[in-house]
């Protein structure tokens, strides 16, 4: 139990690309192994590391954030679902990393990270239930328990081999190089003529956020925070966002970015629920959810997309600051 226990936590990425019934087989029951006192620290360390750098990767507006609570979470997970194993609370982070379960609102606390386990396990069931049906339409009636027992080892053993197959046609083809490891073509060089697209993103921020905090103030330079109300100069305010600006699909939307305080868009992480109530007041019943919607698609923006966004705002900003003399 302890060299599996020690196996299953040095390979625990790994385990994040197995297959529900393939982790239920061969996996490390979570409750037994921390009911172990030769392995106990490690899995609860484990499991704490699992789900603190999901948190930190997701960076969701309303989440749980410190360390106790997070600590607090492991410990109820662990009792709420002991036939868990180690291997599928891998798979089950990995899902959430990738957008496989998605929580609404940007909300990830304990009872949406139970409902995500509870989900788990119906799709567990399911798979289970669906590659023991298929084993035994192909098996004769008259066979005992071993001979069927024998045959669904089998038949796992197709399924891992047919799995690693198509890993396979997905792997990356390596770059050709010369015989110092050099490439012999880059597509993109880093020249002056290319300027990196990283640097493009940071230009158009800038000068969008510029162009949400000025089109809100008046011929002072002040304007009022979208969700808390306070009179603030434009300097000393965020454009804040709705949808995180993680999500590239609404990260320059103008209606998803509006002026707010610096309080409410920091240490109060946004308000969104605010946030979601004046949308739909200002722009009509519906549009945070409608923004939620947009912010979920994947968009991938071009150079020549963002040089273009980029001298359009830069253009209003330098008519926002003419006009009201800032």
């Amino acid at each position: 139990m302890v060299q599996r226990t020690a196996h299953s936590l040095s390979n625990i990425s790994a385990a994040s690309r197995m297959d529900p019934v393939e982790a239920w087989r061969e996996g490390v029951n979570v409750q037994a192994a921390y009911n172990n006192p030769q392995t106990q620290a490690a899995v609860e360390a484990a499991l704490i590391a699992m789900v603190a750098k999901t948190l930190r990767y997701l960076d969701y507006s309303r989440t749980i954030t410190a360390d106790q609570d997070i600590i607090d979470a492991v410990e109820h997970l662990r009792l709420e679902f002991p036939a868990m194993k180690l291997e599928e609370w891998a798979i089950i982070f990995h899902r959430l990393k990738t957008g496989q379960y998605r929580p609404g609102y940007e909300r990830l606390k304990l009872p949406e990270l139970v409902s995500i386990f509870q989900q788990y396990e119906g799709e567990r069931a399911e798979r289970r239930e669906a590659t023991w049906g298929e084993l035994k339409k192909a098996t004769p009636n008259n066979l005992d328990d071993e001979q069927v027992k024998a045959l669904y080892e089998q038949y796992a053993q197709q399924r891992r081999e047919a799995k690693q197959a198509a890993q396979k046609e997905t792997q990356v083809k390596r770059v050709k190089t010369d015989e110092r490891g050099r490439w012999d073509f880059i597509p993109y060089p880093n020249t002056q003529d290319h300027e990196p697209r990283g640097a493009m993103v940071k230009k158009v921020d800038a000068v969008f956020s510029q162009y949400v905090r000025l089109r809100a103030t008046d011929d002072t330079g002040h304007g009022e925070c979208y969700t808390c109300g306070s009179r603030r100069h434009w300097s000393e305010v965020d454009a804040g966002h709705f949808m995180s600006r993680a999500c590239m699909s609404t990260r320059w939307h103008e209606d998803n970015v509006q002026f707010q305080c610096k309080r409410c868009n920091g240490f109060r992480s946004g308000e969104q629920f605010l946030f979601a109530r004046n949308l739909d007041a200002q722009f009509g019943e519906g549009k945070a959810e409608e923004l939620f919607i947009e912010s979920k698609q994947t968009r991938k923006w071009t150079r020549a997309e963002l040089e273009q966004m980029y001298h359009h705002y830069k253009r209003l900003v330098d008519e926002l600051r003419s006009s009201k003399g800032l």
